[in-house]
Formats: C-alpha cells, structure tokens, sequence
C-alpha cells in the first residue's frame, strides 16, 4: 500500500545547496485551444511532485491562460504551423488535451521520434497512437502510457467493457503489445 510515509522514503532529500537543476526538467508537451486546462494541470501536477524545472512546450494561442495559472513553469510557445525543435529534457509528458487534428499528429510524432528520455504518453497522445499505431514503433526512448480504459480501449481496439472485465490482464497486453509500460 502506498502511503505518506513510504513516499517520502522514497524521494531524495534536498539539500540545502540544490536549485531547480538538480531535480531534473520535464518537458510538458500538452494543450490546445480550448484546453489549456490540461495544460495546467500537466503543468502544475510537474512542479508540485519536485521536478526542478518544467519547460512547458504549448500553443501561443493557449500561453496567456497557462502563464497565469502556472508562473513557475518555463515557457516554449509555438505557431501551431510550424516546426518545432525540442530542448533536452530528463523526460517528456505528451498528449494531456492535444486534441487529435493533424497538428497534434505532427507533434507527437516529432516527440516519440526524437526523444531520448522517458516518455510519458497520455490522453489525447494515446488517442492518435490507437489510430496510427506505427508510430509507436519509433520510439528509442522508455515509454509510458496513462490510459484510462476508453483510451486503452481504443489502443486494444477493444471494449471498454471488455478492457474493466481484466484491467490487470488488459494493461499486460497493451504493455506487451506496444512495449512500454502501462498504467491504467
């Protein structure tokens, strides 16, 4: 069981002389217009959990409303048309409220391709994965999948039904099928 106590023995301690570069920086990949929500929370959820420094890679049409929610965050906005040069990161979250049009497509094949630190694949990014599954098979990098069961679901081209009947043996076989670790 996980609890408080078992957590905090699990996470470094901070010493006095750390800064934001010693607990690593995450590249949040999330949002779109109409869901800067998801970017917040990615956002938030990154520096409350300790992560050093979250660079958070976003629409410039969502950049207002996320910079207001999350003033800590480091920001990488970017015209939704044009490419887009990822900095190094330790590792990449991809996909909370994306949405699923081709610019989206773009940026999660651009991040799975060319990432080389764990990569967390969720919501939205789960959902253009189901649909071009191929693209899974370009990742060089540790991967993992949050779904919840509709998005596995659609992964599986299964039933959500089917998927909540054996979560566990649902969430081996997409793990195996796509080689990453998944947590439903």
């Amino acid at each position: 069981m996980i609890h408080p106590d078992f957590v905090s023995r699990c996470l470094p301690k901070r010493l006095p002389n750390s800064h934001k570069g010693t607990f690593g920086t995450l590249l949040s990949v999330c949002g779109s217009y109409g869901m800067a929500g998801a970017a917040v929370f990615a956002a938030r959820a990154a520096s409350r959990i300790g992560t050093g420094l979250v660079k958070a890679v976003l629409p410039a049409s969502v950049y207002p409303i996320v910079a207001a929610k999350v003033p800590e965050a480091v920001f990488l906005p970017f015209e939704e048309e044009k490419a887009l040069l990822l900095p190094p990161a330790d590792a990449v979250v991809v996909g909370c409220g994306l949405g699923q049009t081709e610019a989206a497509l773009f940026l999660v094949r651009e991040v799975l391709s060319s990432a080389d630190c764990p990569i967390v694949l969720d919501a939205d990014g789960i959902n253009l994965a189901a649909e071009h599954i191929s693209i899974l098979q370009t990742i060089h990098a540790p991967l993992i999948l949050t779904p919840h069961p509709m998005e596995l679901a659609r992964l599986m081209r299964s039933t959500v039904e089917q998927i909540q009947k054996d979560r566990e043996a649902a969430a081996v076989a997409a793990a195996q099928k796509v080689n990453a670790i998944v947590v439903l």
